[in-house]
């Protein structure tokens, strides 16, 4: 499922979609609130925010 919004964002959530992909426009940030076993990938120039337990693993692309 592709989102744009926190709404929509969060209607996925609700709806316990298996992927969800995020494509808000540049600017626009997003929460997830339900990390139940979630799995994070960025691409391109997105950026991710980490806290608490989290763990955060980056490669570089040549």
């Amino acid at each position: 499922m592709i989102v744009r919004t926190q709404a929509e964002l969060d209607a996925a959530l609700a709806a316990s979609e298996s992927l969800i992909e995020i494509r808000s426009e540049p600017g626009v940030w997003l929460r997830v609130g339900d990390t139940k076993s979630s799995r994070v990938e960025a691409r391109g120039s997105s950026r991710v925010v980490a806290w608490g337990s989290s763990r955060v693993e980056a490669e570089a692309v040549a």
